[in-house]
């Protein structure tokens, strides 16, 4: 399973719902029909992406060149990456390229996160409660189930969690719900500092000046790409 935070128990019920919609055949295989779908949805973004001027394709190539570099590196490192592989048609479009490209680099840093976060001995569930208590988003069972209510866990579940957070020290009783310890801080600062070790060793590739020319065009697109949301 790709995303350690959710239930697995629902998994099954996951695919039941998706069989019933017709979405997946009686082999949980994606069908014909919810193929055509998707693909129609790629489709109508290439369609959009080919109306949209970001900068000279010489520079969306660049893009490309420096982001399939940090993209084959990434798959050559020994990390557990997962990546969900949808058949579809080639990339027709530079923008459609560099939005897949994006897509497996952001899911690689997910994954770095996992691997920096697993030697801690506990499941999923009990690090993302953690991690909404260190981020202040979730500071409750009541909070976290309201943020989160897709995973599949009950009340008791996080409650458990928290509790097994506390006995480890790394949380403790607030005002307003659970806050982060001192040492809850520590470990969740070098789990942040480990990600990063693991995510860009995928970067070592590129030298000095090819990064920052490679920040520079990445912040025209996304400057370009708001002016061109805010006029269409």
């Amino acid at each position: 399973m790709r995303n350690p935070y959710g239930n697995p128990a629902g998994f099954a019920q996951h695919i039941k719902d998706l069989q019933e919609a017709g979405l997946l055949d009686d082999k949980a295989v994606i069908t014909q029909d919810a193929y055509d779908a998707y693909q129609s949805l790629i489709d109508a973004q290439d369609a959009k992406a080919a109306t949209l001027t970001f900068m000279p394709d010489s520079d969306l190539q660049t893009v490309i060149d420096y982001l399939d570099c940090i993209d084959q590196a990434a798959a050559g490192l020994n990390t557990p990456i997962q990546q969900i592989i949808v058949a579809e048609k080639p990339c027709d479009t530079p923008a459609h390229r560099i939005y897949e490209l994006i897509s497996h680099l952001r899911a690689f840093r997910d994954d770095a996160h996992v691997q920096a976060w697993q030697p801690l001995g506990i499941s999923g569930h009990t690090y993302e409660m953690f991690s909404f208590v260190w981020n202040g988003e979730a500071p409750t069972v009541e909070k976290f189930l309201e943020v989160r209510s897709t995973r599949g866990y009950d009340a008791e579940a996080c409650e458990q969690a928290l509790v097994l957070l506390a006995e480890k020290g790394w949380i403790e009783q607030g005002d307003d719900g659970y806050v982060v310890t001192q040492t809850g801080k520590q470990i969740r600062d070098e789990v942040e500092a480990q990600t990063d070790t693991f995510f860009f060793q995928a970067f070592d590739g590129l030298s000095d000046e090819d990064l920052a020319d490679f920040r520079r065009l990445l912040a025209e697109i996304t400057e370009k790409f708001a002016l061109e949301t805010e006029n269409a």
